[in-house]
């Protein structure tokens, strides 16, 4: 644990913990308000947002694939460019349109599943060994800080702008750090395999 706190991944995967838990909260808690917010009545919101959540089942086993084919950070990096554009797509509803809807909970639901695969599948490949589970333990507190923050950030914002535009903005700029996050610790591993393959 000790060797752990001292390395650049654990406090990588903290600050992209602490985005990704931010971000998704932001969109948990407040999505189905921001359906309602743009005119769509609340069972139907409901359902849209219940849409994301079975669009998740089958994208988290697509993307824990693909990482583990062509790499965490590649992977992750197509993840968060799905993730930003159904974002952006939330951000540009001010009125309901069905088909810009849809296309939002698409882009968003198949990109933001790959957080949990992704993030464990690299604390796995970093910090494999005896302690990966108190590691893992330590690293999933930032994430619970990140998921009261984004909840509460969300409805904070809300409540002084009265549209979810600034939030979501925030919620985009909290995945692309996320995504760096991976990118940095991924390279960081790379680099330290390379060390290891040439010490003589």
């Amino acid at each position: 644990m000790r060797e752990a706190l001292t390395s650049l991944p654990f406090w990588g995967i903290t600050i992209g913990h602490l985005a990704l838990g931010t971000a998704l909260f932001m969109i948990n808690t407040h999505a189905i308000a921001h359906f309602v917010s743009v005119g769509v009545d609340k069972l139907t919101a409901s359902f849209y947002f219940g849409l994301i959540g079975f669009i998740r089942i089958g994208a988290t086993v697509l993307w824990g694939t693909l990482s583990d084919r062509i790499g965490r950070d590649k992977a992750y990096g197509i993840a968060t460019a799905v993730t930003a554009s159904g974002v952006a797509c939330l951000i540009l509803m001010t009125t309901a349109p069905l088909w810009l809807i849809y296309l939002a909970l698409a882009l968003y639901g198949i990109g933001h599943s790959a957080g949990n695969p992704t993030y464990g599948a690299l604390i796995g490949d970093i910090f494999s060994g005896r302690k990966i589970g108190v590691i893992f333990g330590f690293l999933e507190i930032s994430f619970g800080f990140g998921s009261a923050l984004g909840s509460w950030l969300g409805g904070y914002l809300f409540d002084i702008t009265g549209s979810y535009a600034s939030p979501f903005s925030i919620c985009l700029l909290c995945y692309i750090i996320s995504g760096f996050a991976i990118r940095a610790c991924s390279r960081w591993r790379t680099r330290q395999l390379i060390a290891i393959r040439t010490d003589p």
